[in-house]
């Protein structure tokens, strides 16, 4: 359509080049000469023609500015037409043809929700099309000129060419009419020759397969690579994870869908060809035999509502649901066993040792044991991140028997509640170190048999236990055998023990043990903080902690047979009627403690200790430097003369008082203080007041006649 100039104005350009191959322009020769190139009518329609033709494609109105190199509408415009997106509406159940504008844009967005199959009629000349379909709707759209058969459009982005009469997919590099296949009984079917593109379109199997020549690998489940009637297979075209259903996990509950799931893992796992990532779609996926996942895979799942990907052990699976022996990540899955308290051999996840295991988003429910570490080979490390349990038979976590150097555990922001028969965590034997942070154990039922964490015997190598910002709720934290390692130390930091009718946590053969605030609950009737048959040299430090009970019996502190401790206990919170330490059955040579600082309660013998000389004490005051204390709290109207005696009932008054403190309040409410004028074994005498009003005295006195503490 554009003019030539040489065509134009024979006599008045120069002839063509290389550089303009169209003529070349030219001035006149003199100022009266004819030869020059006019800039007439037909030249200046041609190149407004280009301008005005670039604004129209690119959809932009003219500014009426002129353009400068910072603001151009031109630019804009060809920026647009050779870089960008125009959107087309496909909504309803008619067909779309492109205008010729719209056909010159380098790329394509469909939207609209479609109401039935639809065509996108694009103008009778060649070019490339890049198509990106948003369109919702269960239906396709084809992609085709008037007169032609066209190419209905699979996924996201589509490259398509028009050769001026029909169009056909691009596929590597070559124009290939796609085949469309309904069914793999189809694809298995064609007469296909090498490098011809296929497209199954049938449900969960859906994809891209190219032709290839030769012997494909050994592939039952037929996800990746199907072999067709004239010898040559077909191969799936794929990035990213594997998927399940492309081997033919159904996912509907009935299905027994483990040889699939098999099937992607071996496949994802492969050396020379695997992507090591397995994707599980939304749905339910029965494991009738138990799923080896190879070491260094993924296994990923949906996310969504209504429980997303969900693996529930088969009724007849006495097994595990899967099994690794390490370098597996599980990430946005639902682990379900069957809750049958008959079947004992089952868990969730058995982990044989070797490697790295990630956790992350994974939620275990119904199970007889959620996760179960054994085995002897290389250590294991295991983190689990924002994970969910609920229901165990058994236990959540069972390390069961582990060789050297044993399981070294991450847990965070993770909770683990319902009902268990066992412990929630079971350490039983191999523990490495744990670190347990914002995580909530939180049991539901009352019976005896359920304990919160069994920490048994660690692995023979240096390690320890972390706990912070946790809630341990429903059971007894029990410490049993950590007295086999003498490096393994356990800390909590700002923690919740509540033990119902429990001890809120339980010590026995542990060599260090330090807690600092955190608070102890419990309705148990003779302990809160339960130490019994504890090893040799054992340390148990205690700051800044307090302790609670609705029984009304239940003693902070109770060590109820002989032991060997170092108890250090810095600004304890006990508001409790019972002593706050009982530990009168400890040989006295056995036993070193310190208590500075904090209240122990009201009880008139907080501390119940062994009373031989041998025993080290380092007991400091709460509050004063006389030892032990315990405040009372007189209040009444002074005298006419504004004395008053009161009446304490301290044995021993005399030797026991340290401090009194006592005030009135004068005529304008100000606080005056009276004055003591001794203490003798019944009274207290105050003077100094004012006729009839009101006192308040502080009395501080020791916890035993022995002053030597």
């Amino acid at each position: 359509m554009a003019i030539r100039l040489i065509e134009e104005y024979p006599n008045r350009v120069g002839a063509p080049t290389a550089d303009y191959p169209h003529g070349v322009p030219r001035n006149k020769s003199t100022p009266t000469a004819t030869d020059g190139t006019p800039f007439e009518q037909s030249w200046f329609r041609d190149q407004e023609g280009f301008f005005q033709g670039l604004m129209e494609t690119a959809g932009i109105t003219p500014s009426g500015t002129p353009d400068t190199v910072l603001n151009s509408d031109y630019l804009d415009a060809l920026n647009r037409v050779t870089n960008g997106v125009t959107e087309i509406d496909m909504g309803g159940a008619a067909d779309v043809a492109l205008s010729t504008y719209q056909s010159r844009v380098a790329a394509l967005k469909l939207t609209g929700a479609l109401a039935a199959d639809v065509d996108l009629i694009v103008p009778n000349t060649e070019r490339m099309y890049w198509i990106i379909d948003e369109t919702t709707g269960d239906f396709s759209v084809t992609v085709k000129t008037a007169a032609g058969t066209g190419v209905k459009l699979f996924g996201a982005a589509s490259v398509v060419r028009s050769d001026g009469t029909n169009v056909v997919a691009y596929v590597n590099g070559a124009d290939r009419r796609v085949i469309y296949v309904d069914t793999i009984a189809d694809l298995q079917a064609l007469d296909a020759e090498v490098g011809q593109a296929v497209y199954l379109t049938q449900e969960g199997r859906a994809g891209e397969f190219v032709v290839k020549t030769g012997t494909p690998p050994s592939d039952p489940q037929k996800g990746l690579y199907i072999v067709l009637a004239n010898g040559n297979y077909a191969e799936r075209v794929y990035e990213g994870p594997v998927f399940v259903d492309w081997f033919g996990a159904a996912g509907d509950g009935i299905t027994d869908d483990s040889p699939s799931i098999q099937s992607a893992l071996n496949y994802a796992a492969d050396e020379t060809t695997g992507t090591f990532s397995v994707y599980i779609p939304h749905g339910d996926y029965i494991v009738g035999s138990t799923i080896v996942a190879p070491q260094n895979i993924e296994i990923l799942g949906s996310s969504g509502t209504n429980w997303g990907s969900r693996l529930v052990a088969g009724p007849s699976l006495n097994s595990y649901v899967i099994s690794t022996s390490g370098g597996l990540n599980i990430k946005n899955i639902n682990l379900v066993g069957t809750y049958d308290p008959l079947n004992t051999s089952e868990a969730l996840l058995h982990v044989a040792g070797g490697n790295d295991l990630f956790l992350q988003d994974v939620v275990f429910f119904n199970m007889h044991t959620g996760i179960i570490c054994d085995g002897s080979t290389a250590a294991f490390y295991i983190t689990i991140d924002n994970c969910r349990f609920q229901n165990s038979i058994s236990s959540f976590i069972r390390i069961k028997e582990t060789s050297n150097p044993g399981v070294d555990l991450i847990i965070s922001n993770s909770r683990f509640l319902g009902h268990i028969e066992s412990y929630a965590w079971w350490f039983e034997k191999g523990l490495g170190s744990i670190i347990a942070d914002n995580v909530q154990i939180s049991l539901t039922g009352t019976a005896p048999s359920e304990q919160l964490v069994y920490l048994g015997e660690p692995a023979p190598l240096y390690g320890g236990a972390q706990f912070s910002n946790c809630v341990f709720e429903g059971g007894q934290f029990y410490i049993a055998g950590l007295w086999t390692s003498p490096w393994f130390e356990v800390h909590f930091s700002t923690c919740l023990f509540t033990g119902y009718a429990q001890e809120a946590m339980r010590i026995s053969y542990s060599k260090g043990v330090t807690i600092d605030n955190s608070t102890f609950s419990t309705s148990n009737t003779s302990s809160i903080l339960l130490l019994s048959a504890l090893g040799s040299n054992t340390n148990l430090r205690i700051t800044d902690c307090s302790w609670e009970t609705d029984s009304g019996t239940a003693i902070p502190i109770n060590c109820p047979g002989d032991s060997v401790i170092d108890l250090s206990v810095i600004s304890p919170k006990w508001t409790g009627s019972t002593e706050f330490i009982n530990f009168s059955s400890i040989t006295p040579n056995q036993l070193k403690i310190q208590v500075y600082g904090g209240s122990v309660g009201s009880n008139s013998t907080p501390l119940i200790l062994p009373d031989e000389n041998n025993l080290e004490k380092n007991i400091s005051v709460f509050g004063y430097n006389f030892g032990p204390s315990q405040k009372k709290i007189y209040t009444g109207d002074l005298a006419s003369d504004g004395t008053v005696n009161i009446t304490h009932g301290i044995t021993n008054a005399p030797t026991r008082v340290g401090h009194v403190s006592a005030w009135f309040r004068g005529g304008s409410g100000e606080i005056i203080p009276l004055s003591v004028a001794y203490v003798d074994i019944n009274t207290i005498r105050l003077t100094g007041g004012a006729a009839g009003v009101s006192y308040r005295a502080h009395v501080l006195y020791n916890l035993k006649d022995d002053t030597s503490w």
